[in-house]
Formats: structure tokens, C-alpha cells, sequence
């Protein structure tokens, strides 16, 4: 069974006077909105492999120079999220009624420059379009706040070094 627990990763790509953000849009059926890769923890799996292993599976990204965190913990709320999940492991939807508390540990991924993406290769489509941008644009598209504070702190940490 899924996890409450997703991760978040922020890739990035450093030179010696800028730092770009990699974005996904997801497909309209799950709300075409821009945010990092994110994904949930499997069962018996660590923060960091599933950090690693969800950014492989949603953009094809296997060589990460080095990951740094988790270095921001959030929760919300999710009251539909899971309902089919819950449904399958016969858990009485009554009883999440309020939703479920998730909790997501957000990562950034250094990535080399020429490392190539591939969105068609997830077995679970869920983004259609990618795009490397700068602090401001990144901070401008995403759509969820907490993707913003996450952003924000992971921006301020890597500026330091430029």
C-alpha cells in the first residue's frame, strides 16, 4: 500500500553565475498545473531512494551529481487522493472521511547540464511538458504554495555558493 508520505525533488542544474530549476506540468486530467517531480514512498523504502527512483521514473534523469536533504518537511490535508487505494485495502472511507494527513520531504537533485529528459518513458503518464527556468519563472508557475516555500529556502541555500 502507497504511503502517506511523498517526497519532492527539486532538480537543478548550477553554473557559475545562475542556477535553472527543472518544472513538469502535469497532463489535464491531473490538473495541468507546473511543480517539482514528486511522488510517494513505498513500503520499505527510504526517503532517498525514493527521491532518486521517482525522479528516474518521471523525467528518465538517472545521474544526480548529488542530492541534498530532505531540507524541508511539509503536511496537508488530501481527502481523495487515496479513496481508491483505501477502497482496495478495504479500509472503511468513513473513517478518513476528513482526509488524509500527508507529509512530504522535498530534496534538490544537482544535475549535469547535458542529462537528458524523457517524459514519454513513464509507465504512468503524468506530465507533458518540462522546462528549466530561472528563480523567478519557476517561483511564477508553480501553482502550489508550499511548492513556493520549498522552492524559496532550496534557492536561498544554493545562492549562497554563486
Amino acid at each position: 500500500m502507497r504511503l502517506p508520505i511523498q517526497i519532492q525533488v527539486y532538480g537543478y542544474r548550477q553554473t557559475e553565475d545562475k542556477i535553472e530549476y527543472l518544472l513538469l506540468k502535469r497532463i489535464p486530467e491531473k490538473g495541468g498545473n507546473w511543480q517539482a517531480c514528486t511522488g510517494g514512498l513505498e513500503d520499505g523504502e527510504t526517503l532517498q531512494a525514493c527521491a532518486l527512483r521517482e525522479l528516474a521514473e518521471e523525467t528518465t534523469i538517472t545521474e544526480v551529481q548529488s542530492l541534498y536533504g530532505p531540507y524541508h518537511i511539509f503536511q496537508f490535508t488530501e481527502k481523495g487522493f487515496y479513496e481508491a487505494i483505501l477502497k482496495e485495502e478495504n479500509v472503511n472511507i468513513s473513517e478518513v472521511e476528513d482526509g488524509v494527513t500527508i507529509t512530504e520531504f522535498v530534496w534538490g537533485a544537482k544535475i549535469t547540464s547535458d542529462e537528458k529528459i524523457d517524459l514519454t518513458k513513464n509507465i504512468y503518464p503524468e506530465h507533458d511538458e518540462y522546462k528549466w527556468c530561472s528563480y523567478e519563472e519557476a517561483i511564477d508557475l508553480l501553482y502550489w504554495e508550499n511548492g513556493k516555500v520549498a522552492l524559496k529556502i532550496l534557492h536561498e541555500t544554493l545562492s549562497k555558493n554563486l
